[in-house]
């Protein structure tokens, strides 16, 4: 729960993160596609949904 919490706060709020870093990265890079490992909980998977992201369940694993 606690890093759902961390990711919600970088993600939805102005931190410092999104205020410094995050723009001087997206002057150089664009972001594609982005995956999330895990479960998480209902606000954080409509936020992963809006991006476009595929969600694995941690415990999945891959298979050829």
């Amino acid at each position: 729960m606690k890093h759902m919490q961390i990711l919600m706060q970088h993600l939805l709020t102005n931190g410092i993160a999104s205020k410094t870093i995050l723009p001087k990265i997206f002057e150089v890079a664009k972001i594609n596609r982005f995956d999330a490992y895990g479960s998480p909980n209902e606000e954080l998977q409509k936020v992963l949904t809006s991006f476009g992201s595929q969600v694995y369940n941690l415990f999945t694993r891959f298979s050829r």
